[in-house]
């Protein structure tokens, strides 16, 4: 079980599809957990008695070459079906993170090679890579997640819940933590200056999903498509 420091500031980013804005309805709150702004337009802080959870708003963007491209700290729409580059420029340009992450099937054969292209020409900063809770455990790290920290990229591991009812209850169950003077009037600002200055990737925490549950949550897809 992870161990929080008592001063510990707990943030959860979403990667909402262009079909979805939940940031914007949490803003107004959410059940009983009382919204408060913060200094920037893609986060807000919810409370509810002694508990403080900060939101920040994400895109999950689907590039023409059917890869996903996360914006974290992104408030703006981005198209979906644009070439991955394009999609990466843009994604910068609007001031977020752009992280490309790790999908079953995703990064092998042509897209795989469109990936290791991408990280090769990477400079740190300029692109993420993340591991996700969905890669089943115990399994190997991703060949092209080792091959980008060793270009000084750094790795953002996140839970990505699946479109599952199984899943609504994995979101913050793998992510990461990170060290340093934090701004809670600047959430997504200090994370951004935070992962700047490192030089390693941030520790994970939680888990993934064992084989089982990755078999069940992989079929459960399918039939969601049927």
């Amino acid at each position: 079980m992870q161990r929080w420091a008592p001063h510990a500031v707990h943030c959860l980013i979403l990667t909402e599809t262009g079909i979805e804005d939940s940031f914007r309805t949490l803003k107004n709150g959410f059940e009983d957990w009382l919204p408060s702004p913060t200094g920037e337009s893609c986060s807000i802080r919810l409370r509810r008695q002694d508990a403080t959870l900060t939101m920040i708003a994400g895109r999950q963007i689907q590039t023409a070459e059917r890869l996903e491209v996360l914006a974290l700290g992104c408030v703006v729409r981005i198209e979906d079906g644009l070439p991955v580059e394009r999609t990466l420029e843009l994604v910068r340009d609007s001031g977020a993170m752009a992280v490309l992450p790790w999908g079953v099937g995703k990064w092998t054969g042509r897209r795989g090679r469109i990936v290791a292209a991408l990280i090769e020409r990477a400079r740190p900063g300029d692109v993420y890579v993340g591991d996700n809770g969905n890669r089943p455990s115990p399994a190997p790290m991703p060949k092209l997640i080792t091959f980008a920290i060793r270009k000084g990229l750094l790795n953002l591991p996140g839970s990505d819940p699946l479109r599952l009812r199984s899943d609504e209850v994995r979101p913050g169950s793998y992510g990461f933590s990170i060290q340093g003077d934090f701004d809670e009037s600047r959430p997504m600002g200090s994370i951004q200056r935070l992962l700047a200055a490192s030089r390693t990737s941030p520790q994970s925490f939680g888990h993934r999903v064992n084989w089982i549950e990755f078999a069940v949550s992989q079929a459960g897809l399918r039939l969601t498509r049927a």
